[in-house]
């Protein structure tokens, strides 16, 4: 309805529930001695409209809410039923309309009309500001579970005067990994799951194949290696949040941030589940012990919803269950942080039942993986020297080799090839080295080791010749070079 038709039909309201006045002299019309006013309240707090008439004599003043419609006060009658709206009169020439615990309905274009012939009126403004609030209804529940490598998309609604804005960060100051978003739409192909609706997606993305529950993403990236995470954004701005194909990783606290010019920014914390099948990983797969000392085996897994871990001592196929009813003998200690789990089994007083193979095993709804651990003996350390008549004491090293040619000169078609000395060796030892190193340098079967030698003798004999003749063709030259100098 338009600001003229409003005026009539409440003018027509006022005048039929007031007598009409005595006709009045022209210099005693009413006037209104200043303008009522644009104001501005923050919602909750109270607000004062005023309203100053000179010259009013018999006439009646009114006060008339125009958005709702409604006659608000007659001269000094409260006529609304909301018991926040009073009228108060500083002075004979001043009506002030009292709002108290301001609410946004309250906003809006507000009359202070006076009932002369013509009517006679005045409008002001009353803008209510209201800092934001979330609304539970329309945003995402607190908790959403997802399966890994499905798409989820977080919605957080607000309002408040002026309009929030809304961000969304991680609890934990992490980067986030989602969508861009273009006009509305995804920027990554597919259907995207709301609330926990269950739909299915492409296994390719940017970050390369992967299966269903994302398993080589898991331990391969280490969580965001694949991805340079100094290029991802630690804030987004919007209503909605899209996650695409959803990994470990993007597992963790969200929160939906709304702020406008009206403090205080307010917040709503949606937590991410993001479940996957377990996966282990054992540092190390082979360990030793000693007969009466303590050994500690270490795993670690991976996996949501939380799983059931334990330890098996392999004997047959199924082997026995670890528990640490026996104290003193096995300590099996659990650290779970996130989806993060690291299981911890201490045997102490190792006896030879001890040794053998180990597992530590990860379980939840959606499977099971273990990991193999060997635990072998090792004999007690000893400072005692042993030996035996079968194996008579060696001498070091560069005591016992010699060149194969046995003059000590490096050289041969094969480089230089070490072998013991014969009498150090005897001779079926040395014929054995000499038929390991004929197959190692590929020579064949039955190789003429003293032919070789003597070619090798002969080579060197002739390069040494050479060098004679050379280095005696070289002196007339340097004699006439040293006489013509004098």
């Amino acid at each position: 309805m338009e600001l003229s038709s409003w005026t009539g039909l409440l003018a027509l309201l006022v005048i039929a529930a007031t007598p009409l006045p005595r006709p009045a002299e022209a210099e005693t019309q009413p006037v209104f001695a200043q303008p009522i006013g644009n104001q501005e309240v923050v919602a909750s707090r109270s607000a004062a409209l005023k309203c100053v008439v000179e010259n009013l004599g018999d006439y009646q003043v009114a006060w008339i809410h125009l958005e709702r419609q409604m006659i608000l006060t007659i001269h000094d009658k409260v006529i609304t039923s909301i018991p926040r709206f009073k009228l108060v009169q500083d002075d004979p020439n001043t009506w002030v309309l009292h709002i108290s615990q301001v609410q946004r309905s309250d906003g809006g274009l507000y009359m202070c009309q006076v009932n002369t012939a013509p009517l006679m009126s005045q409008i002001g403004s009353l803008k209510v500001f209201e800092p934001p609030k979330i609304i539970d209804d329309n945003s995402t529940k607190s908790e959403v579970s997802v399966k890994s490598r499905e798409n989820v998309t977080l919605t957080c609604a607000a309002t408040g005067v002026p309009e929030p804005t809304i961000q969304w960060v991680r609890e934990d100051g992490r980067p986030l990994r989602a969508a861009v978003v273009h006009r509305g739409r995804h920027s990554h192909r597919g259907r995207h799951r709301q609330h926990g609706r269950h739909d299915q997606y492409s296994r390719h993305d940017q970050y390369g194949r992967r299966d269903q529950y994302g398993q080589r993403e898991q331990f391969s990236r280490g969580g965001e290696s694949d991805q340079n995470t100094s290029r991802l954004p630690e804030t987004i701005k919007g209503d909605t949040l899209h996650l695409v194909h959803v990994t470990p990783s993007d597992m963790g606290a969200y929160l939906c941030m709304a702020k406008n010019e009206i403090p205080p920014t307010v917040s709503k914390r949606i937590q991410l589940f993001v479940e996957f099948k377990p996966m282990i990983w054992v540092p190390n797969q082979l360990m030793d012990g000693v007969q009466g000392s303590s050994v500690t085996m270490r795993c670690r897994s991976e996996a949501y919803p939380e799983p059931i871990v334990y330890w098996r001592k392999m004997i047959g196929k199924e082997g026995h269950l670890i528990i640490d009813e026996r104290k003193g003998k096995y300590d099996i200690e659990i650290r779970h942080h996130e989806y993060k789990t690291e299981m911890l089994l201490t045997i102490h007083h190792l006896n030879s039942s001890d040794f053998g193979s180990y597992k530590c095993i990860c379980e939840n709804y959606i499977g099971k993986v273990d990991g193999s651990i060997t635990l072998n003996e090792i004999l007690q350390p000893t400072t005692e020297r042993v030996t035996t008549e079968a194996y008579r004491p060696w001498k070091p090293v560069t005591d016992i080799v010699t060149f194969r040619n046995g003059v000590g000169e490096q050289g041969g078609l094969y480089g230089d090839v070490y072998l013991p000395d014969q009498d150090e060796l005897g001779d079926d030892l040395l014929e054995e080295e000499l038929e390991r190193e004929r197959k190692r340098y590929g020579l064949r079967e039955g190789y003429n080791w003293e032919q070789h030698n003597r070619n090798k003798e002969g080579d060197k004999s002739s390069a040494r010749k050479v060098s004679l003749q050379s280095s005696l063709l070289l002196v007339p030259v340097l004699l006439a070079t040293f006489t013509s100098k004098l």
